[in-house]
Protein backbone atom coordinates (compact mmCIF):
# COMPACT_ATOMS: atom_id res chain seq x y z
CA UNK A 1 0.00 0.00 0.00
CA UNK A 2 1.32 3.20 -0.84
CA UNK A 3 -0.37 6.31 0.49
CA UNK A 4 -0.81 9.72 -1.13
CA UNK A 5 -1.70 13.20 0.09
CA UNK A 6 -4.92 14.28 -0.61
CA UNK A 7 -4.40 17.70 1.08
CA UNK A 8 -0.78 19.33 1.27
CA UNK A 9 -0.54 19.11 4.89
CA UNK A 10 -2.19 16.05 5.81
CA UNK A 11 -2.08 14.75 9.55
CA UNK A 12 -4.63 12.37 9.84
CA UNK A 13 -5.53 8.73 7.98
CA UNK A 14 -8.06 10.45 6.25
CA UNK A 15 -6.26 13.13 4.77
CA UNK A 16 -4.61 10.47 2.11
CA UNK A 17 -5.43 8.19 -0.77
CA UNK A 18 -4.13 4.81 -0.31
CA UNK A 19 -3.11 2.96 -3.43
CA UNK A 20 -2.73 -1.07 -3.42
CA UNK A 21 -0.42 -2.81 -6.01
CA UNK A 22 -1.80 -6.12 -5.15
CA UNK A 23 -3.57 -6.19 -8.58
CA UNK A 24 -0.79 -5.13 -10.52
CA UNK A 25 1.40 -7.90 -8.86
CA UNK A 26 -1.15 -10.20 -9.29
CA UNK A 27 -1.42 -9.19 -13.13
CA UNK A 28 2.59 -10.22 -13.70
CA UNK A 29 2.39 -13.44 -11.51
CA UNK A 30 -0.44 -14.30 -13.89
CA UNK A 31 1.59 -14.02 -17.25
CA UNK A 32 4.77 -15.04 -15.83
CA UNK A 33 3.03 -18.51 -15.01
CA UNK A 34 0.47 -18.45 -18.09
CA UNK A 35 3.74 -18.11 -20.40
CA UNK A 36 5.21 -21.07 -18.66
CA UNK A 37 2.19 -23.07 -18.81
CA UNK A 38 1.69 -22.63 -22.57
CA UNK A 39 5.12 -23.48 -23.24
CA UNK A 40 4.51 -26.13 -21.73
CA UNK A 41 1.37 -27.10 -22.80
CA UNK A 42 2.36 -27.23 -26.88
CA UNK A 43 4.52 -30.25 -26.55
CA UNK A 44 1.40 -32.26 -25.18
CA UNK A 45 -1.16 -30.88 -27.28
CA UNK A 46 -1.81 -32.64 -30.87
CA UNK A 47 -1.93 -30.16 -33.61
CA UNK A 48 -5.69 -31.31 -33.85
CA UNK A 49 -6.29 -29.39 -30.70
CA UNK A 50 -8.17 -26.28 -30.59
CA UNK A 51 -9.55 -23.44 -28.78
CA UNK A 52 -7.93 -21.37 -26.05
CA UNK A 53 -4.43 -22.04 -28.04
CA UNK A 54 -2.77 -18.96 -29.76
CA UNK A 55 -2.71 -19.31 -33.45
CA UNK A 56 -5.56 -22.18 -32.88
CA UNK A 57 -9.04 -20.58 -32.36
CA UNK A 58 -12.02 -22.94 -32.60
CA UNK A 59 -12.91 -20.89 -35.59
CA UNK A 60 -10.07 -22.14 -37.37
CA UNK A 61 -11.42 -25.68 -36.75
CA UNK A 62 -14.98 -25.22 -38.00
CA UNK A 63 -13.46 -23.62 -40.96
CA UNK A 64 -11.50 -27.02 -41.25
CA UNK A 65 -14.51 -28.72 -40.68
CA UNK A 66 -16.16 -27.28 -43.21
CA UNK A 67 -13.67 -27.28 -46.00
CA UNK A 68 -13.21 -30.94 -45.39
CA UNK A 69 -17.06 -31.63 -45.34
CA UNK A 70 -17.74 -29.57 -48.57
CA UNK A 71 -14.77 -31.98 -50.45
CA UNK A 72 -16.24 -34.92 -49.42
CA UNK A 73 -19.76 -34.33 -50.58
CA UNK A 74 -18.22 -33.05 -54.20
CA UNK A 75 -16.79 -36.38 -54.45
Amino acid sequence: MIATKKKPRGTKYSDYYTISLNAHTAKIVERILRRRIERNIEEVLGEDQFGFRRGKRTRDAIGVLKITSERTLRS
